[in-house]
């Protein structure tokens, strides 16, 4: 008896699948176009990083990012040693040894808050 009831509520499901669909009626004209937005803010000019470097002697190994940059990154020499950042617009070398030279680093302007 149950197997009844269930074939019964599977045919009843699939005679009502069809149920309520009519066939698309033909597409309307576009309608007219809207008024122009308002003016966005200038953006950026130029792609807004720079590459700073310096070359390292025995007394001096670090780069200073702009008021407005952030150091993005940077690396020691030729061989791209790791550069300690000490602050988000600063980086220098470990020690200042010729291989250590030159420091470069890449600051990125930094979006008005």
């Amino acid at each position: 008896m149950r197997l009844l009831r269930v074939l019964i509520a599977v045919a009843v499901s699939g005679a009502l699948v069809g149920c309520g669909q009519a066939p698309q009626g033909p597409k309307g004209d576009p309608g007219p176009p809207g008024p122009p937005g308002p003016k966005g803010d200038p953006g950026l000019s130029g792609s807004g990083i720079r590459i700073v470097r310096a070359n390292c002697d025995a007394a001096h190994c670090s780069v200073q990012c702009g008021e407005d940059e952030l150091l993005l990154t940077a690396y020691c020499g030729a061989r791209r040693n790791a550069a300690i950042i000490p602050t988000e617009r600063s980086a220098t070398c470990r020690s200042p040894v010729p291989a250590n030279s030159p420091l470069v680093a890449a600051c990125v302007r930094a979006p008005p808050q």
